[in-house]
C-alpha cells in the first residue's frame, strides 16, 4: 500500500509537540498526526486523539502495528528532511 505524506507543519515553542502531519494510506487519509519529541529523546508519532470530560485520553484510529509502523516511521522520514 502507497503511504504519502501530504504535510508537516513545524510547531515553534509549543514544548514538546515539534509537529502536525497530514498523510495518505490508499484511499484513507489522516489528519492531525503529531510529531512530539521530549528533551534528550527520540521523535515519536501521536495518532489523533480525543479527551473525555473525565481527562482521559482516547485515540480517535486504532490499527495493527504492521500498519501503524509505516505510517510513523515515513512521517518522521518527512518531518527529519523538512527540519
Amino acid at each position: 500500500m502507497h503511504i504519502e505524506v501530504i504535510d508537516i507543519k513545524p510547531q515553534y515553542n509549543r514544548g514538546n509537540l515539534k509537529a502536525f502531519a497530514i498523510v495518505q494510506f490508499g484511499d484513507l487519509k489522516i489528519r492531525g498526526m503529531r510529531i512530539v519529541q521530549q528533551e534528550g529523546q527520540r521523535a515519536y508519532v501521536s495518532w489523533p486523539i480525543e479527551e473525555t470530560a473525565a481527562g482521559k485520553f482516547w485515540p480517535y484510529i486504532s490499527s495493527p502495528k504492521q500498519v501503524k509502523a509505516p505510517l510513523e516511521k515515513a512521517i518522521l522520514e518527512a518531518w527529519h528532511d523538512k527540519i
